[in-house]
């Protein structure tokens, strides 16, 4: 495993045993929004104050679906994709907005003694299931905001692995947020190569500028979206179109349809038991493309 995992590596198994049950996502707040360069690293961009910038709930979370997206809400996270991916059925990545979990005291010891950065690590690993791929890459975490102004910490790191269900990689950013009473993790996931991921950059900066948290203060939407769907096949691709007529020979080839195959978000899931912890069973569940 590569050196930048290898210190949150125990940790991310370690918060596997104690029911860290995440559906990956990417999610920031405090009236920030979060850019990543072309060299990977994490700025943050000034964003809007103003309360209606989110329309959404989400556990301890406030958001909004960015425009042009499609999302399903279940009890693991949100899962959102373009619209556009949808209907061509090219479907190349998602965000999701994770459950996040909370500040147990166990955490709090294990965010004490290991130190923030290989806490952020820990999670990631257990969020992105990266422990999966031992040639998979993480970054250092690097800080993304003021805590002393926004009343939390957030993190961003970007990770690679290979899925060996879907037989392709997956290229994640990571931003974990270390609220007053939970730890909110969320996710950009790019599948088979940086551009999939890299077309998502707008999208995630929506979401992320968005974001807000019950906890530190934020107040609740003062008009709430109607409720998402609870089922993935709303971001199922739709059907490919069946084969035109062979061509004749005085006609043209009918141009391909389909946009790369008929693909769908669906949920993998690794569990393990908490053994010699006795804090219970856990399992992580993670959103995966299929394409037939």
């Amino acid at each position: 495993m590569a050196d930048a995992i290898k210190g949150g590596h125990q940790l991310g198994q370690q918060l596997r045993k104690i029911g860290l049950a995440l559906l990956a996502g990417v999610i920031f707040g405090g009236g920030l929004s979060l850019a990543i360069r072309q060299d990977g690293t994490a700025v943050a961009a000034a964003a809007s104050n103003a309360p209606t910038r989110y329309d959404r709930a989400f556990g301890n979370v406030f958001y909004k679906v960015p425009s042009g997206y499609r999302a399903v809400q279940q009890s693991g996270g949100v899962v959102m994709a373009r619209t556009a991916d949808v209907l061509s059925g090219n479907l190349q990545g998602v965000l999701v907005v994770s459950r996040g979990l909370p500040l147990t005291p166990e955490l709090r010891k294990e965010l004490q003694a290991k130190g923030k950065s290989i806490f952020v690590q820990g999670i990631a690993i257990a969020l992105g299931n990266l422990a999966a791929d031992p040639r998979a890459k993480l970054s250092n975490p690097a800080p993304v905001n003021n805590p002393a102004q926004d009343g939390y910490e957030a993190f961003a790191l970007n990770g690679q692995a290979y899925d060996s269900d879907a037989g392709q990689k997956r290229f994640t950013t990571f931003v974990v947020v270390i609220t007053p009473s939970r730890v909110e993790a969320f996710m950009k996931v790019g599948y088979g190569s940086e551009a999939n991921a890299k077309a998502l950059d707008s999208g995630f900066e929506a979401l992320t500028g968005s974001a807000e948290f019950r906890d530190a203060g934020a107040r609740a939407p003062s008009r709430l979206a109607p409720p998402l769907p609870t089922n993935l096949t709303a971001l199922a691709p739709a059907p490919a179109r069946p084969a035109a007529p062979a061509a004749s020979d005085d006609e043209s080839p009918a141009p391909a349809r389909g946009g790369g195959g008929n693909c769908r978000i669906v949920q993998r899931q690794m569990c393990s038991g908490g053994i010699g912890t006795g804090l219970g069973y856990f399992c992580n569940t993670y959103p995966q493309r299929v394409c037939n």
